[in-house]
């Protein structure tokens, strides 16, 4: 009787386990810079039902106030128009004086789309890692909005000399609204000539790395209010903006911004109006 022989294992050989690691490998780089461009377009996406959301708040706002607009700044501090308020400046003024506090556009719109006016963040001492760290209407995904040191040159730190921080705008309402009367002076819809080309907000650069940029400081970004010159072109490119009838829709850099004898500048596209009489913003 034959005794039955031991049968051997198969297994991997180094030079097979080598193939098959290289194969995933190539796989995986083949796999990652889509699922990168999937992501950013998903960001791309939520950025824009955003910017609609702010459009839909603006439209019941005027509703409510005879189709006036809310302020683009803070109205308490327009003897000093580049000032960003600091989350104790925005609580004092809705306490101190909510009738101009409460009617800037970031306290007066998020109710009416199931937001919380960021007046109230700073009412606690962990306001700033709540608006930098949630997704709400107030944050583009792909926006670079981390709190970055104030020696950071290249960074919004929203930090106001002996205040304290406040919150970096991923979004600002048209300055040019108000234009060329102070911010101050309330602005109706019905002041627009083309209310489907007027911008009401757009998405704006939070970091210099935010690229493509044609103008010559990198470091005028975030705000509470902006216009062409700090429009973001985060999203491949491009960047998202709400008009005067709610409308929102992804525009190119390139075709928002352009360079007019060495400066940046509005193309003045007629789709795209910056002022609200539908000239080109010089």
């Amino acid at each position: 009787m034959k005794a039955r022989g031991i049968q051997s294992k198969s297994a991997f050989t180094l030079i097979e386990l080598l193939v098959v690691i290289a194969i995933i490998a190539i796989l995986a780089a083949m796999l990652l810079p889509a699922l990168a461009r999937a992501k950013e377009k998903a960001n791309a996406i939520t950025c824009l039902s955003n910017l609609r959301q702010w459009g839909q708040a603006m439209e019941m706002y005027a509703d409510d106030n005879n189709q006036f607009y809310p302020a683009s700044r803070d109205l308490n501090y327009v003897a000093s128009p580049d000032h960003n308020p600091v989350w104790t400046e925005m609580y004092a003024d809705a306490m101190e004086s909510p009738s101009i506090g409460l009617s800037d556009w970031f306290n007066a719109l998020p109710p009416y789309v199931g937001g919380i006016p960021l007046w109230k963040y700073g009412a606690n001492s962990i306001s700033n890692n709540v608006f930098t760290y949630s997704r709400s209407i107030y944050i583009c995904p792909t926006a670079a909005a981390m709190p970055y040191g104030p020696s950071d040159p290249n960074s919004v730190t929203g930090i106001q000399p002996g205040v304290g921080p406040g919150p970096t705008f991923n979004y600002g309402m048209n300055q040019r609204i108000n234009w060329p009367a102070a911010p101050e002076v309330p602005f109706k819809i019905t002041q627009a000539v083309h209310p489907s080309a007027f911008v009401v907000f757009s998405e704006q650069r939070v970091h210099a790395s935010e690229t493509p940029y044609y103008g010559d400081n990198p470091t005028d970004l975030s705000s509470t209010y902006n216009c062409y010159n700090r429009f973001s072109g985060r999203h491949n490119g491009g960047g998202n903006i709400v008009f005067g009838d709610g409308h929102a829709a992804w525009f190119k850099y390139s075709y928002v911004c352009t360079v007019i004898n060495g400066n940046l500048a509005d193309p003045g596209r007629p789709d795209i109006n910056w002022a609200a009489n539908g000239e080109q913003v010089q």
